[in-house]
């Protein structure tokens, strides 16, 4: 009897069906114990696996074997079951394989949707990689501007757009998700593909376009802020080669169509020049910056093609500054009303001049007041813009007469300062004025209804009081008195003022030394140096009207 020393069991290695004979018992160990048990073997059976034995133990237990088989796998058993079948092999299941249909289609309206009159672009290169970056293949479209990539596995991928001289990536939208670098990636699965198969369309331009505005740059940096108002109204020439070059298309700002207020479109590949002008020399060109691509000489030139216009745009917004002018002039005493300067007509000090900007909520930005050197007044640094100027004399010893120019009667004078009217930069404005002679008085409640203001007369407020020109009619001022009393300061002239009761409560009364009206609500007066004291009164007595109001009764066709 021979001896087997074990420890384990040992895996058995199996490359086919087991034809090992029963054994009675098989009790592996991982403790080396002697055997006292002595098992016998039924039958000497051939066997196809060996059970190796790392430590020789002393055992009891003859084991017979017949041959040796060397092991591939270990399968640890406890306990010895007899097979004669054979354990089948599993089979693979075919991977599933996909398709990538690539359109590159001709998007002439740059609106990144692929639409039925869109051609198709055949001869564009894109190059497939998978998502760790790596390089798969280059593929081109065939003439009908498509190209099909076969037998891809799920996974994800990423087209590259090749340079190409003729056609650059048009914008994105909902047919064409290339990015800015002409890249899109994108997961093939049974998912994101319907039939097995990814349709990805790109959208493809050989023409170029230009976009942008014009700016006024407030705080002069070359950025467009958004409190930074844009401008209209200024010219961009669009010139070939160089800004003296052929001229291709021209535009005039408008603010209200934002980033297509500069546009020019269907433009080929080509060196080309924008070219400023401001028709009314409000502004300047700015600093150059992020926003503001033109230069000091009012021109901004470039290269158009596929590397300068990102998705074929070129972006080319306009910085301005505007202009500062100055405002100055003479005003003086019109001895003969011919709104001229003459010979012997003096300046007029003390003379207040107001400049406000012309708007809805008008502001005073300055004010002057008048010498006796000429100019007698001056505005320097002003911007460019719509302003008013009011000129009065405080005093009111002289006024503005109804043949004023370019003061109205009220010495108002609203302008846009510009660099059209200016000479050596400065607007000229001169005031000429002429001595006033007031003329004042106050409406009052005729109680007797003498014509003759008592103690007893209240004022009457309410009433209308207009003063006009008798020769023209013109209506040369007009207001409401709430107390009652009114003044006005006219020129020598032909003068009326004319009186009504808004409310038709009261009718003019009685003429007399406290009533100068006459029943027709009228007074009229001459104004020359022979007035006393350059002062006419002319006041109004009112007695209750005899009308009585009453309601109009429509009788109504049954």
């Amino acid at each position: 009897m021979s001896t087997v020393a074990s420890t384990t069991v040992s895996p058995t290695s199996t490359t086919g069906p087991i034809t090992t004979g029963p054994s009675t018992t098989s009790t592996p160990s991982t403790t080396s114990v002697p055997s006292t048990t002595s098992v016998p073997s039924t039958t000497s059976e051939p066997s196809t696996s060996s059970v190796p034995s790392t430590t020789s133990e002393p055992s009891t237990t003859s084991v017979p074997s017949t041959t040796s088989v060397p092991s591939t796998t270990s399968v640890p058993s406890t306990t010895s079951v007899p097979s004669t079948t054979s354990v089948p092999s599993t089979t693979s299941t075919p991977a599933l394989l996909l398709k990538v249909i690539v359109t590159a289609f001709n998007d002439s309206n740059h609106d990144g949707v692929y639409q039925t009159l869109e051609g198709t672009v055949p001869g564009i290169v894109l190059t497939l990689s998978n998502g760790l970056g790596e390089k798969l293949n280059d593929y081109t479209t065939t003439s009908s501007g498509i190209v099909e990539i076969d037998n891809l596995q799920p996974g994800i991928y990423c087209l590259q757009l090749n340079s190409n001289s003729v056609y650059s990536l048009g914008p994105s939208g909902n047919d064409n998700h290339f990015d800015d670098n002409g890249k899109y990636c994108f997961a093939l699965d049974d998912i994101t593909t319907k039939d097995k198969v990814l349709s990805v369309p790109i959208g493809l331009i050989n023409s170029f376009q230009i976009r942008g505005l014009a700016f006024e740059d407030l705080n002069l940096d070359g950025a467009h802020q958004s409190n930074e108002p844009e401008v209209s109204g200024v010219n961009v020439d669009l010139r070939r080669d160089s800004p003296t070059g052929a001229l291709v298309d021209f535009i005039t700002t408008d603010s209200s169509k934002g980033r297509n207020s500069i546009a020019f479109d269907s433009l080929r590949p080509g060196s080309f020049c924008l070219i400023f002008t401001d028709p009314n020399d409000n502004f300047e060109v700015g600093k150059p910056g992020v926003d503001n691509q033109f230069s000091s000489d009012n021109s901004y030139c470039f290269v158009l093609n596929a590397g300068t216009a990102k998705r074929g745009e070129l972006s080319a917004s306009l910085g301005l500054n505007r202009k500062v002018f100055g405002i100055r002039g003479d005003v003086f005493q019109d001895l003969n009303n011919n709104n001229l300067k003459d010979s012997g007509e003096q300046l007029l000090p003390n003379i207040v001049f107001e400049l406000s900007t012309d708007s809805a909520t008008p502001k005073v930005v300055d004010r002057k007041v008048s010498g006796t050197t000429d100019p007698s007044y001056a505005f320097t640094q002003v911007p460019t813009g719509p302003y008013c100027m009011h000129a009065f004399d405080p005093n009111n010893a002289f006024i503005f007469s109804d043949l004023a120019s370019p003061f109205n009667r009220s010495g108002f004078y609203c302008f846009r300062l510009n660099g059209i009217d200016v000479n050596d930069g400065f607007l000229t404005l001169d005031a000429p004025m002429v001595s006033s002679i007031t003329v004042l008085g106050d409406m009052f409640n005729d109680l007797n209804k003498d014509g003759v203001r008592q103690k007893a007369d209240p004022s009457l407020g309410g009433m209308n009081i207009t003063l006009v020109n008798r020769d023209s009619n013109k209506v040369l001022n007009s207001i409401v008195s709430d107390t009652g009393s009114y003044r006005f300061y006219v020129e020598k002239g032909k003068f009326c003022i004319r009186i009504r009761d808004p409310s038709a409560k009261y009718v003019v009364g009685p003429t007399g030394t406290g009533n100068q009206f006459n029943n027709q609500g009228e007074f009229c007066f001459t104004a020359n140096d022979s007035v006393p004291d350059k002062v006419i009164t002319a006041n109004g007595g009112w007695v209750p009207s005899n009308r009585k109001r009453g309601q109009l009764h429509l009788r109504l066709n049954q």
